[in-house]
Formats: structure tokens, sequence, C-alpha cells
């Protein structure tokens, strides 16, 4: 049976179509992000030209005074509203303006329980204990037997209190309960052991990157707290924060990274309640004293671009805070503590830290009369360059872990 040629242009027609709705589909997944950023009074995108709406949100969520700065829903893309596409994250700011940070502080850090960082061989080389019983490394141990541990000490008694006898390890891997039969081996000296390799806590210094003002709410650092030895998050237990007074400045230079020296003196000004990758947060005993004027609006990520900025450092033993010029140089995006670089320009602080040390990190950095992040990490290489977080992605992080 031969086809009329008004079936054939039918047929062409279909296959065109197709063809376009696949190719529409194709670029659309690849083009539209997988999360956008709006403010609390804004709305949601439609891209036009690709037929695409975001739809099924409640983005619009009230804002509260005391709940956090930023929420996190997803929203359906779609095509012409019919034909499901991908789903997207929306993060949603609050218009309310903070107090930009700058100021030094200390932090004494509790683990919630002794942290596995890695293992070790007895003395007669044989496997660790802890590695055949099946622990890992960031696993967080939370008793022995029946009896709560919260500390390295803790630990090694209850081990020594086994005579050799195995026992139960309870831990927490991945905010999961588990746990394992573990054989002590006893050392050349009487001590029992596992093998273990483990970190009960830390204390630095860092900056406060914002306050907000109405409640007490504060982040800093712009990256979370780590093991020295091997980068791992640390689980927070609990964790003072203290006043520091700085005592001097090591200058960076190419291969060795700089520091602020400084001491915690006993004035406890706060407390953390959270650690993640992207900062950490708590909450200040007293909010500075400001006024209007020294409030800004937080930056969206879209705000961000490369050119001059500025950042609140201080760096001086006085504790006094200033501005120094930087510019942003490379914007890289994604939802991490490494989301552009920056370069140093300004030549007072080049001349007093060689550029980006340890401590400035949380530095807030503000573009366009915007706070729009802090900064992180130095380039080891070259001290006057390292990456900055947009501000938006520490907020996602209180928002996330809060929930």
């Amino acid at each position: 049976m031969r086809r009329s040629k008004k079936q054939k242009l039918l047929a062409f027609a279909v296959f065109g179509l197709v063809l376009a709705l696949t190719a529409a589909l194709g670029i659309t997944d690849f083009c539209i992000p997988d999360r956008i950023s709006i403010y609390q009074s804004g709305s949601l995108p439609e891209y036009i030209m690709f037929g695409i709406k975001l739809t099924d949100t409640q983005t619009q969520s009230t804002f509260l005074e005391n709940t956090s700065l930023c929420k996190t829903q997803t929203s359906q893309a779609s095509w012409l509203g019919m034909i499901p596409i991908k789903e997207i994250a929306v993060n949603t700011v609050s218009e309310k303006k903070i107090l930009p940070g700058g100021t030094l502080f200390g932090v004494k850090l509790q683990t919630k329980g002794p942290v596995v960082i890695g293992f070790s061989e007895s003395e007669n080389g044989e496997k660790s204990p802890a590695e055949q019983a099946g622990l890992r490394p960031q696993d967080v141990i939370t008793a022995v037997g029946e009896t709560p541990i919260l500390s390295a000490g803790a630990f090694s008694q209850a081990l020594n209190q086994s005579a050799g006898e195995t026992v139960v390890i309870h831990y927490e891997r991945e905010g999961k309960a588990g746990s394992c039969n573990l054989t002590p081996l006893k050392r050349s000296n009487g001590a029992y052991h596992a093998g273990l390799l483990v970190r009960d806590s830390t204390a630095g210094i860092g900056t406060i990157t914002f306050i907000d003002p109405q409640t007490g709410l504060f982040a800093g650092l712009g990256h979370g707290i780590c093991d020295s030895d091997t980068g791992y998050l640390l689980p927070l237990g609990s964790a003072d924060i203290l006043d520091v007074e700085l005592i001097g400045v090591q200058k960076g230079a190419a291969g060795t990274p700089g520091e602020l020296r400084g001491s915690f003196t006993k004035q406890h000004i706060g407390a953390l309640h959270e650690n993640t990758n992207c900062g950490v947060f708590g909450i200040l005993g007293k909010i500075p004293t400001y006024n209007d004027a020294t409030l800004l609006p937080i930056g969206l990520r879209d705000d961000v671009k490369t050119g001059k900025a500025y950042i609140l450092s201080s760096v001086d033993a006085a504790k006094t805070r200033n501005q120094y010029e930087i510019e942003i140089i490379k914007i890289i995006g994604g939802n991490d503590n490494k989301s552009f670089i920056i370069h140093v320009t300004d030549p007072t602080l080049l001349e007093k830290t060689g550029g980006i040390v340890q401590g400035m990190s949380g530095s807030p950095i503000i573009q366009d009369g915007k706070l729009v992040g802090a900064i992180t990490h130095v380039l080891v290489n070259d001290p006057t360059k390292g990456y900055g977080i947009f501000i938006e992605n520490m907020l996602a992080a209180e928002e996330n872990e809060a929930a």
C-alpha cells in the first residue's frame, strides 16, 4: 500500500518534531543548572527559549526571625509544563541584612568520641586488631561494651580493663550505628591496645564571617574543622568559642604557608553547634555593637563576578578589623568551599602577611556592597592567591545541618 504525499509529509513532520524535541530536551538538560538561587521575594526563572518551566516548589516559605537565613528545596523542571526533565535545587535566601565579621575567634573542639584516623601494627608485626574487626577511618567510637566512650583516654582504659578478652566496640559510621567484636593485643609494657590511631580534640583560630544580629548566629572559617593529619572532618561533640589575643604574624611565602599566631584568653564568647565542610556555625553570647549602616545584604552566587572586591580581616596585634582590596580572578562555581579564586592586591596586607595566611579563613568578601563569600584556602605556591566560598554555600550548609 502506497502512502499519499500528505501522509509522507505528515510522517516527516512528526519525525522532525521528535528529533527537535529530543534535541531540545538534551540541550536543556545540559544548559539548565542543577541549582539556582533566588531571594525570598524573588520568583523562579523561566527558560523561555527552551520552553522550560519550573514548578511544584514551596520556595516562597515565610522566613521567621529565628530560622535559618537560607532554605533549600527542589523544583521540577518540565518542558511546556508537561514533560518532566530534571529536578533542580532552589536556594531561597533571606533578604535580612547581616553583620559582616572579620574578627578572630578561637575554638576548642571535643569530638563526639574518639575518631579513627588510621591503624598501627603490633610490636611483632601483626595486623591491627581494629582493622581486622572491621573498623574504618572516620568511624566514631561511642562505647566499649556497656561503657560509653567520650575520649581516647577512656577508650584506652576500657581496653586495659578487658585484660585481652574480646570486647564489643560500638561505633558510628556516616551517621549510622554499628558494632564489631575486637580482641585487644598486649604490648611489652603490659598495656592492651587495638592497633588504632584516634583523635578526640583539636584547637585553633579563625575568622568570623558574619553574625545575624537578630539571633546571635555566627558563621566562620568557610571550611570545616578537620583532622590535621588526614583532613577528615571532625564530628562535633562540643566546642567552646574563646577570645583570641594576636601575638604576631608569620608571613607566607611560596611553598610555606604563613599564619596568624595567637593565644586564647579566658573569655568565653560563644559555642559551636555545627561543623560542616562549608564552615562552622554557632551562637555568640553577646552581639557586637552595630548600627544599620554596618549591616550588609547577602549576595547570591549570581552576584559574584570577576573584578575588584574587598575582605575584612584582623591581622594587627590591636585586633583592629580593616578592609583590604582583592580581585576575584576566576569563578569556579559548585557547592563546595572552593567557589572562586581571589588575588590579594592590597599593598598594606601584602606587607603585613604576604597574602593569605592561616587564621584568615572566614574573612568576609564584599563586592558591590554585598557580602558574597569568605576566604577558605591559600594556594601554597602563591600565598597572594587563594579560594573563596559563596556565602550562599555556607548558608545552605547551615540550613541542611539544622534540618
